[in-house]
């Protein structure tokens, strides 16, 4: 139990059940850290203004930061105006704003 609270999980769940018994070990759930988000969002942007013509894939690539997560960012980033995206699928490239 101590190496699950080092890394923090939840103490693990034992279950008795008649001739038998079972261990409970819970996954990590990805908590994102303020400070490390306002990084993740930094890094994206510094990639976009380098290179705007990336996709969001090769954004996540460059900034190694979970496409997942790039992808949610660079949602919420575009909602905010502070990038948006010029012209359309394939052709389409990225801008900061301001």
């Amino acid at each position: 139990m101590k190496k699950c609270r080092n890394v923090r999980l939840p103490d693990p769940q034992f279950m008795e059940g008649g001739e038998y018994f079972k261990v409970i070990f819970s996954r990590s759930v990805n908590i994102i850290n303020p400070k490390e988000n306002s990084n993740q969002v930094n890094v994206i942007l510094r990639v976009i203004t380098e290179n705007g013509d990336l996709t969001q894939l090769q954004i996540a690539e460059a900034s190694k930061v979970p496409f997942s997560r790039v992808k949610k960012i660079m949602s919420d980033l575009q909602k905010d105006g502070k990038i948006e995206g010029v012209g359309r699928r394939r052709s389409a490239s990225w801008k900061v704003n301001g």
